[in-house]
């Protein structure tokens, strides 16, 4: 049996989304959503949009998410999520970075540019209540999705390469 397509989707393979890793001081920035007491967090970014370079997905997902305008960098991971994969995620939280889709989101290093703080007044999903600066250390004592620290943290050390995983 063949799965219809999600309605916010444009194809029938994997949903392409790109989100940035905004690194300012050293350290990083996640989106904060709450749901019932439930806390967890994303990195800015979101669905490739058709016409788009996906650095332009992530630039213009950081600025919606978060008013920070951002210079995207180098590649840092990529990650594939399988929605058949059974993870413990929130049901309204799942349907902001899950949904029915199977994804892979491109990880870029961003650079922020000028010296503006992120804010919430631009375009923030229903349950994002705030931000979070995080040092690439303690990346790991945060409930993130998807669970890439290690990966970010590699690859922000300096490795070079990008770092793949899935869930």
């Amino acid at each position: 049996m063949r799965n219809e397509v999600h309605p916010d989707h444009w194809s029938n393979g994997p949903r392409v989304g790109a989100r940035g890793v905004v690194v300012v001081d050293g350290r990083i920035l996640l989106l904060k959503y709450e749901r019932d007491c439930e806390v967890l967090y994303l990195f800015p970014g979101g669905g490739h949009e058709p016409g788009e370079t996906l650095a332009e997905t992530a630039a213009r997902e950081v600025m919606e998410e978060s008013g920070l305008v951002v210079e995207v960098g180098r590649l840092l991971a990529v990650h594939k999520n399988a929605p058949f994969k059974e993870i413990e995620i929130p049901t309204d939280i799942r349907s902001i970075y899950v949904g029915d889709a199977h994804r892979i989101d491109f990880f870029f290093e961003c650079k922020v540019l000028g010296d503006a703080e992120p804010n919430l007044g631009v375009a923030p999903e229903k349950l994002q209540t705030g931000f979070e600066w995080v040092k690439p250390s303690d990346l790991e004592n945060f409930p993130i999705i998807p669970e890439i620290d290690i990966q970010l943290r590699e690859s922000l050390a300096g490795s070079g390469d990008p770092m793949y995983s899935e869930s």
